[in-house]
């Protein structure tokens, strides 16, 4: 008889929410550094802009913006590195 056996490998429904679990908690990074005065050091500054460059790089799907991917890598990199030095 045969048995129905389940994939082993990352779910299908765990693949379907990373993408707008991302966006959304990348967004929320934005509207809230934007929404309190508080939050208007550089260190959050860099912190709005890297939730910015994430977007970009989560959303790069066709094979003509891999080269955006790669900016935006880069970008993500840059960012990293004045966050890291600012400390």
């Amino acid at each position: 008889m045969y048995r129905c056996r389940l994939p082993s490998g990352p779910s299908v429904l765990g693949g379907a929410l990373r993408l707008p679990v991302t966006l959304l908690g990348n967004l929320l990074i934005i509207l809230l550094t934007l929404a309190d005065a508080a939050l208007r050091s550089p260190l959050y500054f860099f912190l709005r802009h890297f939730s910015v460059v994430e977007i970009l790089c989560t959303t790069t799907i066709c094979f003509t913006q891999l080269r955006f991917f790669a900016l935006f890598g880069v970008a993500e990199r840059c960012l990293l590195t004045a966050m890291a030095r600012g400390r």
